[in-house]
């Protein structure tokens, strides 16, 4: 599996070199397209989603989730969030859901967001922005400060939910999205003990030296790295066909 790996990564980058590789590296370089040619319909897949919001919204996740056979935790601080993602993952008796967020050291955090009275004031992407950091939201400045709120919730370290509610040792595929705290989860992840064979992780958020410990500590664990849009993503090529 690996030498096939390596060879079309091979491949790929002399395609580039030549000019000619540039709709090869989009079409390969794809999380869903990795997903779905080793995790085809009825599959296992044992996965930990954080910052889950309502399991539906913003990327292709659920859908390719809900065709194959789902075991795994979904982590959403927001509970009204938490909420639709219960009923969106009903269901789903092996998803287990959290209503925390995940912290490296405190117990309860504040977690900014957009109004839901005021959603439809704004793209639908709002909805996705809640963070730690008030400035992530106040950043974009057709947000009305009137239109922002605070919330309270519950937090604990990414290893105690793992824990506390994933027996199985090995994970196929993690997500992260928390509007700019995702370096700090990723520092979390105790690798020793669990065997991830894909991460991905939102990127665009996060300051130029995050990015560059992201990639380290990713490279450090054995993961082959690329970048997809505003996500970094980590592979083992000796578990994923790529």
């Amino acid at each position: 599996m690996i030498l096939k790996n390596y060879f079309l990564l091979l491949l790929i980058k002399v395609l580039e070199n030549v000019k000619i590789g540039y709709g090869f590296r989009r079409k390969f370089y794809s999380t869903e397209r990795i997903l779905i040619k080793n995790y085809p319909l009825g599959k296992e897949i044992s996965f930990i989603q954080i910052g889950a919001n309502d399991g539906k919204s913003f990327d292709f996740l659920y859908d390719f989730l809900i065709t194959r056979n789902p075991k795994g935790v979904v982590i959403e601080p927001i509970k009204e969030y938490y909420n639709e993602l219960c009923l969106n993952y009903n269901d789903f008796e092996k998803i287990i859901k959290i209503n925390k967020a995940v912290h490296e050291s405190i117990k309860k955090v504040i977690v900014y967001k957009v109004k839901k009275d005021s959603f439809e004031k704004y793209p639908e992407w709002v909805k996705g922005i809640a963070s730690f950091d008030k400035m992530h939201i106040t950043k974009f400045n057709f947000i009305e400060n009137t239109d922002i709120e605070s919330e309270t919730v519950e937090a604990d370290h990414f290893m105690n939910i793992v824990k506390d509610c994933f027996s199985d040792r090995k994970v196929d595929y993690i997500q992260i999205d928390t509007e700019g705290y995702d370096y700090h989860i990723l520092k979390m992840i105790d690798f020793k003990n669990l065997d991830i064979s894909i991460i991905k992780l939102e990127f665009v958020n996060l300051s130029e030296n995050e990015k560059m410990k992201s990639k380290t500590i990713l490279k450090e664990n054995g993961f082959y790295t690329f970048v997809e849009g505003i996500d970094l993503i980590g592979i083992n090529l000796k578990k994923v066909n790529f």
